[in-house]
């Protein structure tokens, strides 16, 4: 999503939320929310809950998310939250990351309909302790039917440049030994991992910068990502680059 900056607002606070920060897998069907993991509160949430949950915006709080939870997904969410926060205590204090860790979650709405999500989390204030305190959540739904048991941390630096690394906690992916890629997508991937944006690497190929972004999104479609960042890091472990 292109944007300066994003201001969200809270109870007696607003984040400023840079660009380079902002890399979030978002669509139509995205809604985000506030999260006090101290009060165990939702703060805020975007109006657009509303549309994609069918609920009142009030009525969306931490007790409904996960109610409405599958069976499975429930005890996903608590495996997932459990490693997440063990992981960011594991670092040194001086280590000034931040982490977005993401998963896929499934949702049980009152009409029966099972909604799957990609839920995404942002940390971003924590106590002196190193205990998180508030977390920017955004939930995206997917329309892929695929089990994707998987949770991926992915490590933000203090200067807001995102670090091309990827840490899979708990891993049980499809096999992506067929993928097939084209020389172009191989050179954009290439050209990504060196920090250039659509607009650049479209100049440097000579070609339109709709064609760069039509590409990104069939490359994205193609390996099953969500973000550059992840899509880096599997170029670099299957060695694209």
């Amino acid at each position: 999503m292109k944007s300066d900056k994003k201001a969200v607002k809270g109870n007696a606070f607003l984040l400023f939320i840079d660009h380079v920060i902002y890399d979030f897998f978002i669509s139509d069907a995205s809604y985000f929310f506030i999260l006090n993991s101290r009060t165990k509160t939702i703060e805020y949430v975007s109006p657009s809950v509303e549309k994609i949950l069918k609920i009142n915006k009030e009525d969306f709080n931490l007790d409904f998310f996960v109610d409405h939870l599958t069976v499975k997904h429930k005890k996903l969410f608590l495996k997932y939250e459990k490693a997440s926060v063990n992981f960011m205590k594991s670092l040194e204090d001086e280590d000034q990351f931040w982490i977005k860790y993401c998963y896929y979650l499934v949702l049980e709405l009152s009409n029966e309909k099972h909604l799957k999500v990609y839920h995404q989390v942002l940390p971003f204030e924590y106590s002196d302790d190193g205990e998180i305190i508030r977390s920017l959540i955004y939930n995206t739904v997917v329309s892929s039917s695929d089990e994707d048991d998987k949770l991926i941390l992915e490590i933000i630096d203090y200067k807001k440049i995102i670090t091309h690394f990827e840490k899979t906690v708990i891993s049980k992916t499809k096999n992506q030994s067929s993928i097939k890629l084209t020389q172009i997508e191989l050179r954009i991937i290439n050209s990504l991992s060196k920090g250039m944006t659509s607009r650049q690497i479209s100049i440097e190929f000579g070609l339109s910068e709709l064609t760069i972004n039509t590409h990104r999104k069939r490359i994205l479609k193609k390996t099953n990502c969500h973000s550059t960042s992840e899509l880096i890091t599997m170029a670099i472990k299957k060695k694209w680059l």
